[in-house]
């Protein structure tokens, strides 16, 4: 997995598969939690946000294969941004 998504997972305590909202949540209770790191937390939730709500248009089959080479975690990946709701 791309170093700097697991960063950003890891700074917001997340680990796939995660949904959008999941997302949201997790980064809302956190803001509120942990208000000395709103800088932090907001740069890996609008990481994270943008590659998911862009990935189906961004990224080619070849590219992802490229981005997330072991299987197993490319597959758990791809849950991530296909489960949006």
């Amino acid at each position: 997995m791309n170093h700097r998504i697991q960063e950003a997972l890891k700074t917001l305590g997340i680990s796939p598969p995660v949904s959008i909202k999941e997302l949201k949540e997790t980064y809302r209770r956190l803001a509120k939690e942990e208000p000395h790191r709103i800088s932090e937390l907001s740069q890996s939730y609008r990481f994270l946000i943008n590659i998911m709500e862009s990935y189906p248009f961004s990224f080619s089959q070849q590219e992802l294969n490229k981005l997330f080479p072991e299987e197993r975690i490319r597959s758990r990946f791809e849950h991530i941004l296909w489960n949006k709701k």
